[in-house]
């Protein structure tokens, strides 16, 4: 044993370990077919002990159907869900397991699990108000050498055996249960993370329900306690005074840029609107320009400014989105709206492509975490506008605009993007919003496009530095979190 299973506070606490499988309908959260939990508790000599374990399956709404893909990955079936309760039924059944805590979710890449537990908040009050420790970052703390932090990659570090029911749900638990135990006996060797508290810190996320208005980025947190449950500390803020941070997301030649800009026509404190990174052949100078130019020459001319090193193109992005930010602060202090031509989102799905290509799965995983990863720089865009269309008018619209034409490759590539876009933004409804311009003339697009952003700029709180973690004082306004306390 060491300073860390030695904690009271972690001997008294009831760690359960979850996961969902589930279906990712386009425009659409994703919404689960199975749910299963474990819980667990240290016991000292006797290491970790089952209190209790719940698992059901779900049967899906008519929008979001069983897909073949869903059966492949997963083994179930349309005839296992046909007698299966609906979500509603099975997420309450499962909320009546938290009876006895102090509760907090274990689950690898916690988002996942804790925005579809938030859509379902309704059903399960104590579940969706109990924070989450991610597996994947405090892996990260505690493994350096590792190529990534896959579950998969995990178990092959710990030499867990795959089962063969693997992306089933309960399968699923029980190998993150391995992984974590695991990870807290290395802790505990090593001696980097020696209470609960410095574990949450570490791998800790806020429960989504417990943030009085979510600001787009994962939250590391502070934990404090409440009967029952591991919960965070929060605090009832006023409004910053800031203006909003919107991003317009999409591939090329869906239109996202025309349509932007018709819907700014009709506002009267016009935003400031930043270039995507194709339009700034001739761009505003600067460092974010200067990376910008290296990406385009190791590109060669590359549509997408690929240039075969995608986790090292990655973090160019990331730095020239961060250096966006950092030149539009003043603005957005002064209470005016900025729009970024493609954000950090763009990043994440074009290189979590390159990364996984022919894995769309892994590749969602991987946006996910690249998506993390970014919001550790700089905050995530308050509201996401992703502008989706047909691929292939896409890839015609953008042909023309830029008189080239497209190998058969990129036109793949640019498919593959599009769909993955989706998938991703279905995972953050809270800060997407998806117009399909299949469904939509020009000048509706615009107005839905302009209604978004004028929304954007109600109830916004302070946004503060990812990485100087919890107290830090507002970039716009100054204030601190014990400042905004009524």
């Amino acid at each position: 044993m060491g300073a860390l299973t030695d904690d009271p506070a972690l001997r008294k606490m009831t760690f359960v370990v979850i996961d969902f499988e589930g279906t990712t309908p386009a425009g659409h959260p994703p919404q689960p077919i199975e749910v299963a939990a474990l819980a667990l508790a240290y016991q000292g000599a006797g290491g970790w002990r089952e209190v209790w374990e719940f698992e059901s399956l779900m049967k899906p709404p008519p929008f979001a159907p069983l897909t073949a893909l869903d059966t492949r990955q997963t083994g179930i079936t349309e005839a296992m869900l046909a007698g299966a309760p609906g979500p509603a039924e099975a997420m309450a059944r499962l909320d009546e397991c938290l009876m006895w805590g102090p509760y907090v979710l274990v689950a690898h890449h916690a988002s996942t699990e804790g925005n579809m537990i938030y859509h379902r908040r309704a059903d399960c009050p104590d579940l969706a108000a109990t924070d989450l420790l991610d597996t994947r970052p405090l892996a990260k703390h505690l493994l350096s050498d590792l190529e990534n932090y896959q579950l998969d990659t995990l178990l092959c570090h710990y030499e867990i055996p795959r089962p063969p029911d693997r992306h089933r749900a309960m399968a699923d638990v029980r190998l993150t249960a391995n992984v974590f135990g695991r990870l807290i006996a290395q802790a505990d060797t090593a001696g980097t993370v020696r209470s609960l508290h410095t574990l949450m810190a570490v791998a800790g996320r806020r429960a989504k329900a417990n943030q009085p208005t979510s600001t787009g980025w994962p939250v590391l947190i502070r934990p404090a306690m409440r009967e029952g449950h591991m919960t965070s500390l929060t605090t009832t803020p006023r409004p910053c005074t800031r203006g909003p941070l919107i991003s317009a997301e999409g591939l090329n030649g869906v239109g996202k840029t025309y349509l932007t800009n018709r819907a700014v026509e009709a506002i009267d404190e016009q935003p400031l609107l930043l270039d995507e990174f194709s339009a700034r052949a001739n761009g505003r100078p600067g460092l974010g320009e200067a990376l910008l130019q290296t990406l385009r020459e190791a590109g060669s001319g590359d549509p997408f400014l690929r240039g075969g090193l995608p986790m090292t193109e990655a973090l160019i992005l990331m730095a020239i989105k961060r250096h966006d930010l950092d030149t539009v602060l003043p603005d957005l202090s002064a209470g005016r709206t900025v729009i970024e031509g493609r954000s950090v989102d763009s990043t994440a799905v074009c290189q979590a492509l390159q990364l996984h290509p022919g894995d769309p799965d892994t590749a969602l995983e991987t946006a996910g975490a690249l998506l993390d990863l970014a919001s550790s720089y700089r905050p995530l865009p308050d509201l996401t506008i992703l502008v989706t269309d047909d691929a292939g008018q896409a890839a015609a619209r953008a042909q023309r605009r830029d008189d080239r034409v497209f190998t058969s490759e990129q036109a793949e590539f640019m498919r593959d993007a599009c769909l993955l876009f989706e998938r991703l933004a279905a995972t953050d409804p809270d800060r997407y919003r998806v117009l399909d311009r299949r469904h939509l003339d020009e000048h509706e697009a615009a107005e839905q496009i302009r209604t978004w952003i004028l929304a954007a700029g109600h109830g916004l709180t302070c946004m503060t530095e990812p990485w100087q973690g919890p107290g830090a004082p507002c970039v716009c306004c100054g204030q601190r979190p014990e400042q905004e306390q009524t």
